[in-house]
């Protein structure tokens, strides 16, 4: 028979030798952080990968959004100027493009902030991008005047662009008499001089490398090329 005493020792006895249930108990945060971890960089990947959609969709949008512009530089601006005197302007520019008609266009602007000094260029939305086409070929019209016309150009174009005009740079340095001719959305550019050509590019790291090519293939660049829009310098 137990006394009181000798119970409540033996209980305690026992409950000392039971193994202690702390150790799995340490496991279970680990095995819970690892899966917060998994789905935290399965949100991460899911999201760098929206992102690289978003931006491949906006640059398509703003591609799209100026395919049909052209932007004027060298043309003085009036004090003050509204939408009467632009319009004035581009009458003025189809007459000097020795166009058939006006540039039939939707809107015009200046860009950028008004300075004291300076003329800024003009943005002029067309109507149609066959239109553009056909004043870009007429650039040459413009030659003794302040008049020159561009491509409205996305912000990845005209890094690619003032790559191109680093190169020229380079060529024109050594031979001035050279003729060259830039594709900026095609990323090609193409430089002739005393019969040999030599054709460009510029890749995605935005690096101008020579491009290997025989002759033949040398000529079916060039009328492939021919097709999209030039700037001759």
């Amino acid at each position: 028979m137990f006394t009181p005493q000798k119970y409540k020792r033996k209980k305690s006895s026992e409950s000392s030798s039971s193994p202690s249930p702390s150790k799995p108990a340490h496991k279970a945060p680990k095995v819970e952080m690892d899966k917060i971890v998994d789905n935290l960089n399965n949100v991460v990947r899911q999201l760098e990968q929206c992102c690289t959609d978003l931006s491949a969709q906006f640059k398509l949008l703003q591609k799209d959004s100026k395919r049909k512009n052209i932007i004027l530089y060298g043309c003085s601006e009036k004090q003050p100027e509204g939408w009467k005197e632009l319009d004035k302007t581009i009458e003025d520019l189809s007459e000097k493009l020795k166009l058939p008609r006006k540039i039939d266009y939707d809107h015009a602007l200046r860009l950028g902030k008004k300075k004291a000094t300076g003329n800024r260029p003009i943005l002029i939305k067309l109507v149609r991008q066959i239109d553009k086409f056909d004043i870009l070929s007429r650039t040459k019209n413009l030659r003794g005047t302040s008049l020159s016309i561009d491509e409205d150009f996305t912000t990845e174009e005209l890094a690619v662009k003032a790559i191109m005009r680093k190169k020229i740079n380079e060529i024109k340095s050594t031979d001035k008499d050279s003729r060259i001719r830039m594709f900026v959305r095609r990323r090609e550019m193409i430089a002739t001089s005393n019969g040999t050509t030599k054709s460009f590019y510029v890749d995605m790291n935005l690096k101008i490398l020579e491009k290997a090519s025989t002759g033949n293939q040398t000529s079916d660049l060039l009328e492939d090329l021919s097709q999209s829009t030039s700037m001759s310098t």
